[in-house]
């Protein structure tokens, strides 16, 4: 039986392997949130042996995750869970780092603050949360592909869009999330990476 196959993670998972693996300690412990056809969850198990991986979606999405890494028999990839990012309690580890790619055009505004919040809560200090795909910079679509897109997702859902650059940077840094890295990507993606600080308390 062949595996669920996704082109756009084909494509996409050498470029993001590169920039996320040098800041990847040992034995970091992953949580990608909306893995999809699990393609980027096998493939960078692979590529890294030193770090676990928490693949992750959503229920009616699960079953199509199974199909895509079982069977891959790597160690270092635990089986998937469910996990709805809008849920207060994602029932997951500490973790070093949250992973999610082109899910945040995918989901209304309400849902992407609460990917924020939760990556925010789950993370150890110092832990960092990386977001990969398109993004709506200073108003200005960066590609007319990128146009076409944001016009079909306004069509197939209410509140779905490619979003906002800085939107997201401001709604990050109130989660105590800040952006430490906005990397290029191929396609006119970015690759957005925000580290958890702790808030100063004063006495």
């Amino acid at each position: 039986m062949s595996r669920p196959f996704n082109p756009s993670a084909e494509k996409n998972k050498l470029p993001i392997l590169e920039e996320l693996s040098p800041m990847l300690a040992s034995s970091s412990l992953i949580l990608e949130i909306g893995s999809g056809t699990g393609q980027h969850a096998v493939y960078f198990c692979e590529s890294l042996p030193q770090c676990v991986w928490q693949p992750s979606e959503i229920s009616s999405n699960l079953d199509v995750l199974r199909k895509g890494i079982g069977g891959s028999g790597l160690p270092n990839l635990r089986s998937p869970i469910i996990l709805d990012v809008m849920d207060d309690n994602w029932h997951v580890d500490e973790l070093d780092v949250v992973f999610s790619a082109n899910t945040a055009h995918f989901m209304p505004w309400p849902s992407v603050f609460k990917m924020l919040s939760g990556a925010y809560r789950t993370l150890k200090k110092g832990g960092i949360f990386c977001l990969y795909g398109p993004f709506h910079y200073e108003k200005q679509l960066v590609s007319e592909g990128n146009r076409q897109l944001d016009r079909w997702l306004g069509e197939h859902g209410q509140g779905l869009g490619i979003r906002s650059f800085e939107a997201l940077v401001i709604s990050a840094l109130n989660q105590n999330l800040i952006l430490r890295h906005d990397i290029e990507m191929p396609a006119n993606n970015h690759l957005l990476v925000f580290q958890k600080t702790v808030a100063e308390t004063t006495v």
